[in-house]
């Protein structure tokens, strides 16, 4: 749930025949209100989205908001460049009420993490596999699609037909984590051509969603089993450091007359962040009350007595 946090800056002011008004000033950090394509992070950071990564998307009529967590800290081990700053959408719960979806209770992990922009289950690559043989992907005996297509074990991919280097490009990135922990050898020292090849793209990676990949595999006594790889977006999503700075600021004029406008410039400011509302309360012992909302410099005229100028961004 978002919480609304507002900075505030409050003075009294005397008004008399004149009288010298300094430059007043304070610095709070808080949570401010974000705008435009950006997400706001619960300890109050803003994250400013790319133009192609919406903030919400929709798999069959629900609505599912990009996940804070996994933007800041995915969780994944294997792969270290998804550690942070994917587009995850929704929650494993969220797969498993529309599409079904597998826990793991001895690891904890779930086979999908959620959706990703594209509305396809985002594949978490640290969900262990269904069958192991014990040996690297480099160790094993790979299919080639020809058969694959042929044994209509799988629809045959367009990239397979139509551009081929595109596809091998992609696939090698694949990750390959016993080979990256044995020091075996990896997809990216493989002639791209042959992964196009041997190597079923599911999903082609973008720069922010993960693509997907699969193969297929006999084993020693001729069984076929497939197990499916990730190929990492190629950005990830920039989250700030530092939490959002709120600072409510107004400057009055240096001396002011009774009946005189008073007038007085807000300088309120934001970092990490941004000021979208602004609100002055103005209030005085001889029952004045006033609310000036989202200008930056109004002008009031005030009789001699006390003020309290409250303002909040």
């Amino acid at each position: 749930m978002k919480k609304k946090i507002i900075s505030v800056l409050m003075v009294a002011v005397i008004l008399s025949a004149t009288i010298p008004l300094d430059f007043l000033q304070l610095n709070i950090d808080n949570k401010a209100k974000a705008s435009g394509n950006t997400v706001i992070l619960d300890d109050g950071r803003v994250v400013t989205l790319p133009p192609e990564v919406p903030t919400q998307i929709t798999v069959k009529g629900n609505t599912y908001p990009i996940n804070k967590e996994l933007l800041t800290n995915s969780g994944i081990t294997s792969v270290t460049n998804l550690d942070s700053g994917i587009a995850v959408y929704g929650t494993p719960e969220d797969v498993k009420n529309v599409y079904g979806n597998d826990y793991d209770s001895q690891s904890g992990e779930w086979r999908y993490l959620g959706f990703d922009i594209n509305a396809n289950k985002y594949s978490n690559p640290d969900f262990p596999l269904d069958a192991d043989s014990g040996r690297s992907p480099s160790q094993k005996n790979w299919q080639s699609l020809d058969y694959i297509y042929k044994m209509n074990i799988e629809h045959p991919s367009p990239y397979y037909f139509s551009d081929k280097e595109q596809a091998g490009e992609w696939l090698q990135t694949m990750v390959w984590v016993r080979d990256i922990e044995r020091g075996g050898k990896t997809p990216d020292e493989y002639d791209p051509i042959w992964l196009a090849e041997h190597f079923h793209i599911l999903s082609p990676p973008t720069e922010y969603t993960a693509g997907l990949a699969r193969g297929w595999h006999k084993t020693s006594v001729g069984r076929l089993w497939y197990e499916t790889f990730v190929m990492p977006p190629s950005e990830k999503i920039e989250v700030p450091e530092n939490p959002p700075s709120v600072t409510a600021d107004f400057e009055l004029k240096d001396e002011v007359y009774v009946y005189q406008d008073v007038g007085y410039k807000d300088t309120s400011y934001a970092e990490y962040s941004a000021i979208e509302y602004r609100k002055l309360t103005i209030t005085g012992d001889n029952g004045y009350s006033n609310v000036i909302e989202n200008q930056i410099q109004p002008d009031i005229r005030l009789t001699e007595g006390v003020y309290t100028f409250k303002l909040e961004v």
